[in-house]
């Protein structure tokens, strides 16, 4: 007879951040795969979804760039995450030393917020520049 868990709701909550963690791992390696940036539209965010939008190169210039990474996360990204990102999709010359003035410009600039905990998230303002300045 199979082990079954007993249905708790802390169980629930650790297989759920479970599958999250794993799906988040998944998407990331799709996304280095294709060669594609994702990016969560405002329409597909109200139906739940994501827009994955390709074949698409990362835009040119580091802030740009750190900005597309940070928005295809809907949760948003910490520092360290966003240049674990950076270095996944191939930009070199990457760390904590060039990425937070650059961030913290971008927040500066209103195209990021910082979320508790340190995460950061894109703005309607940021995601408007970045599909302004596509090459």
């Amino acid at each position: 007879m199979r082990n079954v868990p007993t249905l708790t709701l802390d169980w629930i909550q650790a297989e759920k951040a479970k599958h999250r963690k794993a799906l988040a791992d998944l998407e990331a390696a799709e996304r280095v795969l294709l060669g594609a940036v994702v990016i969560e539209s405002p329409v597909a965010r109200a139906a739940g979804e994501s827009a994955v939008v390709m074949p698409q190169a990362l835009p040119k210039g580091k802030r740009k760039a750190l900005l597309a990474i940070i928005a295809a996360s809907p949760n948003g990204l910490t520092t360290p995450e966003t240049i674990r990102e950076a270095i996944k999709l191939g930009l070199v010359d990457i760390s904590t030393a060039n990425v937070s003035p650059k961030l913290s410009g971008s927040r500066k600039q209103g195209y990021l917020d910082l979320l508790p905990g340190g995460r950061w998230r894109i703005t309607d303002i940021g995601r408007e520049f970045l599909a302004s300045e596509k090459n």
